[in-house]
This record gives C-alpha cells, sequence and structure tokens, in this order.
C-alpha cells in the first residue's frame, strides 16, 4: 500500500489480493515482451545480410574517431590519429556517395605542438571538436 491510501471499507484480504492481481499483470507484462525480445534477437541473428565496408580511408587516417551527419546526407569523421601521429590530425568528409577527402587539418596546440580532435559535432556554422591538452579536453569550434 502506498503512504496515505485508505483501506476503509476493505478487507485486509481483499487489499494483499488486489496487490497479489497487479503483481501478476506486471510479470504476466514481462514475461511477454521478454518472448517478443528474444523472438527478435533470434530471427536477426539468420539474417542473409551481411556487412560490409562502406568507405576505405587513407592509410594517413590511421584512429577514426567521432562523426556527425552533414544536411547534405555525407558526413564529417575526425582523425586524431594517435596510433601513429606522423602525418598529423585531421577531420575527413565522406560524402553521401562515399567519396572521402580532407575537409579540415585542425591547428596544433601551442605547447604541445599536437593536435587530437576527439568526438565531433556540427551546429549551424560551426564544427565543434574537443583537443586534448595533457589529457584535458578543450572546446574547439571550427568555423566551416
Amino acid at each position: 500500500m502506498e503512504v496515505g491510501e485508505s483501506t476503509v471499507g476493505c478487507a485486509p484480504h481483499t487489499v494483499i489480493q488486489g496487490e497479489a492481481i497487479m503483481l501478476r499483470k506486471k510479470l504476466v507484462s514481462a514475461g511477454i515482451v521478454s518472448v517478443v525480445l528474444c523472438s527478435l534477437v533470434l530471427s536477426g541473428c539468420h539474417s542473409e545480410r551481411k556487412a560490409r565496408l562502406l568507405v576505405e580511408l587513407p592509410d594517413y587516417c590511421n584512429t577514426p574517431d567521432g562523426m556527425a551527419l552533414m544536411p547534405d546526407g555525407g558526413f564529417v569523421l575526425s582523425i586524431p590519429n594517435f596510433n601513429d601521429p606522423t602525418p598529423g590530425a585531421f577531420i575527413m568528409k565522406v560524402s553521401a556517395g562515399n567519396k572521402v577527402s580532407k575537409f579540415f587539418v585542425p591547428p596544433v596546440h601551442p605547447e604541445t605542438g599536437k593536435a587530437g580532435p576527439m568526438g565531433i559535432c556540427l551546429r549551424r556554422r560551426a564544427i565543434c571538436t574537443t583537443r586534448t591538452t595533457n589529457s584535458v579536453p578543450k572546446r574547439l569550434g571550427l568555423r566551416a
């Protein structure tokens, strides 16, 4: 029973029976949901569709990170290149036709001499990403 509920006019066994009925309904609902989810998972496991490569990035893109959809159906992809920092960091664009191109080269940090764009989102006329400076993320607004 909830605090503040009245049992005036109800026998105690009636209240207990009501709670038992509600519990039974919840268990039946949970059972139905479980059966439906299991059937969806099992039917998806036998799908004939196979994963395929969408685009192949150039060799100098060794650590892709975040991506954001663009209004034209393409997307931008942040490439911090932490695995091999030799080529530097990039923001790449993948067009709606799956053509890959360099979109932006982020400036290096004045103290570390490195750039590491992590994550990315698009705003109305800017690309926002974070860059790491001694493991502290900082916002970097890039005008497009």
